[in-house]
């Protein structure tokens, strides 16, 4: 992977940084959330598929949430390109 890295930022500017920090930031950031909610809220008494859900859908969400919040116009461009990406795929 180093060696890799290397070669392409030799051909292409790239920035390890740019390219993750944002992303970790909110992974932790909704990690830290994920387990305030865990430890908030006692889902023991949900089935466990609707548990399933919840927490998977609470940390997708959280997630987004924080991206949206530090980096709300490169988070909104992608999510267009996959949109008009899945739109041509539908078409075909």
């Amino acid at each position: 992977m180093a060696l890799s890295y290397g070669y392409v930022r030799q051909t292409v500017a790239l920035s390890l940084r740019d390219a993750f920090a944002v992303s970790a930031l909110a992974a932790v950031l909704a990690m830290v959330a994920y387990l305030l909610l865990a430890r908030g809220l006692d889902l023991n008494v949900l089935p466990l598929a609707v548990r399933v859900v919840v927490k998977a859908s609470f940390a997708a969400a959280a997630f987004f949430a924080v991206m949206l919040a530090l980096q709300p116009r490169r988070l909104i461009d992608r999510a267009a390109y996959v949109w008009r990406l899945a739109a041509s795929w539908a078409r075909e």
